[in-house]
């Protein structure tokens, strides 16, 4: 009988989790850069170390549409606002389910880079959430400016 009650048990506390992580991330704890490069190049190394790191964009978006302050309104600069779709990572008991969204927005002599990060561990009966991984981004902010350097 106690085998039984430790089997279920174990198959309530084993089962699925379900990880809700909305598309759009909030600017809890932005990382921004700036680089004094154009926003095609910029642009595009963005998504040359986003492809070198195994992040896959899902959609883009002007910014206007989730956060619509008058400066993004009557901005003239060109921005983008880069989905990534969700990365999971396999841990020893639990997964932890991470995703990124990038603004690239266009300056008068320059371009800035705005990564939101989000990372949700979920275990039974609750979810932790995280919006800071400073060594990640950083080293992603890094690649983005070794990838401009090439040029």
């Amino acid at each position: 009988m106690r085998k039984i009650g430790l089997v279920m048990l174990l198959a309530v506390c084993a089962g699925c989790v379900s990880v809700q992580i909305p598309q759009y991330l909030q600017d809890k704890h932005p990382y921004k850069r700036e680089y004094f490069a154009t926003y095609e190049k910029t642009l595009t190394a963005v998504t040359k170390v986003l492809k070198n790191t195994e992040w896959k964009i899902a959609s883009s978006a002007d910014p206007v549409v989730f956060e619509a302050t008058a400066q993004n309104k009557n901005s003239e600069h060109r921005r983008v606002l880069l989905f990534t779709e969700n990365k999971q990572t396999s841990m020893f008991l639990f997964s932890s389910y991470s995703q990124l969204n990038i603004y690239v927005r266009a300056l008068t002599n320059s371009t800035e880079v705005e990564i939101r990060y989000e990372a949700v561990v979920p275990v039974p009966f609750k979810q932790f959430r995280t919006y800071r991984n400073d060594s990640f981004v950083n080293k992603l902010l890094n690649q983005i400016a070794g990838q401009l350097d090439k040029k």
